[in-house]
């Protein structure tokens, strides 16, 4: 159920507008939309952070080839850094397009939710409160239901799957460094007793 007071804080003595969005907002968007269109939306921006993590590491490979002047080496690498980059820009627009045609269910929805609930409102209701009021405030939440929770929702998405793949980038390298320095410290004890 959205009620007024998820959406913003009109104070009515000032008569000020504060864009507010709370998390159940967020949930209740979420239903709306679809899990499987939320789910399809991280699984597809997961994909594109992935592809761009694979070009980077693999830039890195192909900058520490010593034979990489090579043309057939060099083509094996640009092709793959170039497939890498196809598949990247080909998840990111699927998980747009997902997005985009979710934000329009989730808004139909939406919008015929609150439209229902105003027409279901007491007689009373409309006699003590200005039209004006009515339909300004049902135009700022379907403002925010068509801009705000899509764009916040994205952006949500996108950085969250990225801090994933960056700690787990980050835990990897950190397993390899730490062996590393394992590695070393036993053959600096092992110098370290052979020459006392």
């Amino acid at each position: 159920m959205i009620t007024e007071t998820m959406f913003m804080n009109d104070t009515e003595d000032v008569g000020y507008y504060i864009p507010f969005v709370s998390m159940a907002v967020y949930s209740y968007y979420i239903k709306a939309i679809g899990i499987l269109s939320a789910a399809l939306t991280v699984f597809f921006y997961a994909a594109s952070q992935g592809f761009a993590v694979g070009s980077n590491v693999w830039l890195s490979v192909w900058s520490d080839d010593k034979n990489s002047t090579i043309p057939s080496v060099r083509n094996k690498y640009l092709g793959v850094y170039g497939g890498l980059g196809v598949f990247q820009a080909i998840t990111v627009v699927i998980g747009f397009i997902i997005v985009a045609r979710s934000a329009i269910i989730g808004s139909k929805l939406l919008h015929n939710n609150m439209l229902e609930r105003i027409f279901r409102c007491p007689n009373f209701y409309f006699d003590m409160t200005p039209i004006g009021r009515i339909v300004n405030r049902f135009s700022k939440d379907v403002d925010v239901v068509d801009m705000l929770l899509p764009m916040n929702l994205r952006s949500l998405i996108m950085c969250f799957v990225s801090v994933i793949l960056f700690i787990s980038v980050l835990q990897s390298f950190l397993s390899i460094s730490s062996q590393m320095y394992n590695d070393a410290s036993w053959q600096y004890i092992a110098i370290h007793n052979r020459l006392q």
